[in-house]
């Protein structure tokens, strides 16, 4: 495809492209920022009346990320192919991976070749939690392009659905050695990074894929974070704000900066974040990184123990008491726990201490059942009030501190906002720090 830094407008009103064209137009779109307001500008220009100059609205609309708005307009274009895929890419895109995986099924059904369509269709079953199904499809995908670096990311993203990290990380090897500059395996292998608490390796990671991709969303958010993280503050805004000039309305990078701000004029005890900190990466390390017999991973998959974190809020008893677990497992695990200075049943047991409750007046029963929506967090306090599946106040003054430093990211800033707000309703968390 010819060049379009010196005729965007008339490349992209003037001729259809096929996929592989409007993938490389994107790549373009994201390389400055004067490109993409060019862009921006053609696409709101365009016709909406105009079938085709509809579609090319909505599919320019996917190109920049606005996934909710090109919904509206390509699932009207039922009839136009090349709409419909883009369609089931934003499905995809929007967190509604079954929709997507349908219609990327009756899309390969007229198209079994079109490698695009096959990589969707993948990524949405794995989406949906179907390994199996997604290994089948992988099978057949590995018969016609062996040497695709996208089928190595799918693969290695199967392995990673499956809890297999280390083979994750050799397909993530092979993609990037078929294609050094694969942007959905860069951002991978810099989210495990991430995940194993390799802060460092991250951030180089995403800096990378912003060099070639300068709007890649999902890496902006996360190297915001991990920006927020270190403490760098204007740089964590700027990659918030660099999204919101992409997408005005993106809710996340919204709440994301309004927390960064925020955080400008706070003060950290870094010390203590960093001990925090510490120890939030270590509760996260998957058990599957871990040697262990095979009958011991296997009781642990069954009892959805998944990390260090969900194993330490199960006592030795529960352990012994389920089938086929035993005395040489048990010990396995002591082994484990003990040399990253942990041990079984240490949140179980300020979980299940008994506490004695006060009267509860008309009053204070009001506030237990408050929402807690109505009480203004910052963006992280909410993050982990939502992965803990709290709701009202009454939940929160059930929880623990070790409940909430078992949550990613969570950090001393947020736990002594917390008991600032509780301090103003007259309570406290459930242990009493």
């Amino acid at each position: 495809m010819s060049t379009l830094t010196a005729s965007l407008v008339d490349e992209y009103t003037a001729r259809d492209f096929d996929r592989e064209e409007y993938f490389a137009l994107r790549e373009e779109i994201f390389s400055s920022e004067s490109r993409f307001r060019a862009f921006e500008d053609v696409v709101a220009g365009l016709d909406a009346s105009s079938m085709p100059e509809r579609v090319k609205r909505g599919i320019g609309l996917t190109l920049m990320n606005r996934f909710p708005e090109a919904i509206e307009i390509l699932q009207s274009a039922s009839s136009d192919q090349v709409a419909q895929s883009f369609y089931a890419f934003c499905l995809l895109e929007a967190n509604r991976p079954e929709d997507a995986l349908e219609l990327f099924t009756e899309l390969a059904k007229s198209d079994r070749n079109n490698v695009p369509l096959l990589v969707g269709k993948v990524r949405a079953t794995i989406a949906t939690g179907s390994m199996t199904q997604a290994r089948k499809l992988l099978d057949s995908f590995q018969e016609k392009y062996p040497e695709e670096a996208d089928f190595q990311y799918l693969m290695g993203m199967l392995h990673e659905g499956e809890g297999e990290y280390a083979e994750a990380q050799e397909c993530y090897d092979r993609a990037l050695g078929l294609d050094s500059n694969h942007s959905g395996t860069q951002f991978r292998v810099a989210f495990r990074k991430e995940l194993m608490g390799d802060s460092e390796g991250a951030v180089a990671g995403y800096e990378a894929i912003l060099d070639q991709e300068a709007w890649h969303v999902g890496t902006l958010l996360n190297l915001g974070a991990l920006y927020e993280d270190a403490g760098r503050y204007d740089d964590a805004v700027e990659c918030y704000e660099r999204i919101l000039r992409a997408v005005p309305d993106h809710e996340r990078a919204l709440l994301f900066r309004k927390d960064a701000v925020g955080s400008l004029g706070m003060f950290f005890d870094e010390d203590q974040e960093r001990r925090a900190d510490k120890r939030n990466q270590i509760l996260r390390i998957p058990i599957t990184d871990f040697e262990l017999s095979v009958r011991s991973k296997n009781c642990l998959a069954k009892m959805n123990v998944r990390t260090l974190g969900d194993l330490c809020r199960k006592s030795e008893q529960e352990l012994l008491n389920y089938k086929n677990f035993g005395e040489t497992s048990l010990f396995e695990i002591r082994e484990i726990l003990n040399k990253k200075g942990l041990r079984l049943g240490m949140f179980h047991e300020d979980e299940m201490e008994a506490v004695a409750v006060a009267p509860v007046d008309g009053d204070q029963e009001q506030t237990l059942s408050l929402p807690i929506t109505e009480i203004e967090f910052s963006i992280r306090s909410r993050k982990a009030l939502n992965s803990l599946d709290i709701r009202t106040v009454g939940d929160l003054v059930s929880r623990s501190e070790a409940d909430f430093f078992s949550v990613k990211n969570f950090g001393s800033t947020s736990m002594n906002e917390i008991k600032q707000k509780l301090a103003e309703h007259g309570l406290k968390l459930k242990d009493g720090s």
